[in-house]
């Protein structure tokens, strides 16, 4: 298996445009679009020596062209990849080869929170909901990941991830809801069906959500589909309980596997890094 040389040396973000040198016989230079998946590789060397270039996605050519560099010693090749993949590149010039990756994925932002370590289940998830400014951390440079989730944090998060609707009504039906940043979220999922409260007056907004509930609020923001089947590993998951729908929706989608192979743990808190979680594989994956 051939092994990648010296990959992404200098990487710089401009808009949605990547720029880097791979490290290689005459460092080629790539620009990358990932709007569209536009791909510039401009190879130098000796004039009028013969270059070739191919793109591969596993096994697959996916590009190949051959010319001969002008008399400032450079040739462009342009090319159109598909977005969200990898691709390995060979430049030969006269002989001299290099290899290096073409990524035509998003790349990931330096999350500012020294509580999130890059190994941690929810990473991806976190740098998604973080750069989709569907959350903020608790401080400037703490997330809490493992804190428990609020009933009012959930329900924002999921306003924001739909892209801040307006609420349906400006009437507050709670009278636990006060003008607060969760006000116009609290309003929407009520509005939505999305969560009738605690009881006809009550949201309870700074009360903990638990795993069932965070299934429930995102299976109704998804229109309450019916499962496929009722069929799902959980042996604490009662039958007939208001959240079994939800949590076997999610379990067939994906969006949860439970805390074990065999539990789910529907009455246990539900976590900042879960609910992010969750959100992220129903909405981006």
């Amino acid at each position: 298996m051939k092994r990648f040389l010296s990959v992404l040396l200098a990487i710089c973000m401009l808009s949605s445009v990547l720029v880097f040198s791979a490290s290689a016989a005459d460092d080629p230079k790539v620009t990358v679009d990932l709007a569209t998946g536009a791909v510039t590789v401009t190879v130098t060397g000796k004039a009028g020596s013969d270059a070739t270039i191919k793109i591969m996605k596993d096994h697959t050519v996916c590009y190949l062209d051959s010319a001969y560099l002008g008399e400032d010693g450079q040739y462009v090749f342009k090319t159109m990849l598909p977005l969200n993949q990898d691709f390995l590149a060979t430049v030969n010039i006269s002989g001299q080869r290099s290899e290096f990756v073409i990524s035509t994925k998003p790349q990931a932002s330096e999350l500012p929170f020294t509580d999130v370590k890059k190994d941690a289940f929810y990473y991806d998830a976190l740098v998604w909901a973080y750069e989709e400014k569907i959350t903020d951390g608790i401080t400037e440079t703490l997330f809490a990941p493992h804190a428990s989730c609020t009933r009012s944090q959930i329900v924002t998060f999921l306003w924001r991830a739909n892209g801040c609707p307006e609420p349906a009504s400006v009437t507050v039906p709670f009278v636990d809801v006060t003008d607060g940043y969760a006000q116009q979220a609290i309003l929407w999922a009520y509005g939505e069906g999305i969560t009738d409260g605690v009881d006809a007056t009550h949201f309870r907004p700074n009360g903990v959500c638990t795993r069932e509930q965070a299934m429930t609020f995102l299976w109704r923001a998804n229109n309450s589909p019916k499962p496929a089947s009722q069929e799902h590993p959980f042996t604490d998951l009662k039958e007939g309980s208001y959240s079994e729908d939800a949590i076997v929706w999610a379990f067939q989608e994906g969006i949860t596997d439970g805390v074990t192979v065999t539990t789910f743990a529907p009455r246990s808190v539900c976590q900042r890094g879960q609910i992010v979680t969750f959100l992220y594989r129903n909405m981006a994956k």
